[in-house]
């Protein structure tokens, strides 16, 4: 999710690393 990296870098890094995907940032886009 390029996108979401670009609005919001801290969080996209903090997903990942917690093993989510871009299904995951766009629930908490939702």
């Amino acid at each position: 999710c390029l996108v979401c990296e670009m609005v919001c870098p801290t969080d996209a890094i903090s997903i990942t690393k917690a093993g989510g995907s871009e299904d995951t940032l766009k629930s908490l886009l939702e």
